[in-house]
């Protein structure tokens, strides 16, 4: 049973997306219910509705809304995930390659060029 389905469903969708912060990129609360059935059908499909339920309210939601508008090309998710990210990025880079010049190429190569 869907998470849209089960009684209170619409509820719990609606808290689930306002927590989200998909509005700010477009995302209406259709298309990140879509999102949440999908990860649920695949990680607890046969589930009890609680588990379910649970499963989806223990979830990073932001970083989930973010991800998936990242993934959809939205520019303004792109923005905040350069702004969230990116000094992580480059410290990673810099484990790597071991050398500042290097890690920061490695780091701005993995970021999308068209928000620069």
């Amino acid at each position: 049973m869907s998470l849209r389905a089960q009684s209170g469903g619409a509820g719990a969708v609606a808290d689930l997306y306002a927590r989200s912060g998909a509005a700010a990129y477009g995302m209406s609360a259709e298309q990140f219910a879509l999102i949440l059935e999908e990860i649920q059908k695949k990680y607890v499909p046969t589930g009890a509705p609680h588990q379910q339920a649970e499963f989806c309210a223990a979830l990073r939601l932001e970083e989930l809304a973010l991800a998936r508008a990242c993934a959809a090309g939205n520019d303004r998710a792109w923005e905040d995930f350069i702004s969230r990210y990116r000094s992580k990025l480059h410290g990673m880079a810099m484990q790597i390659a071991r050398e500042a010049s290097q890690a920061a190429e490695l780091a701005d190569s993995i970021l999308p060029t068209c928000l620069d």
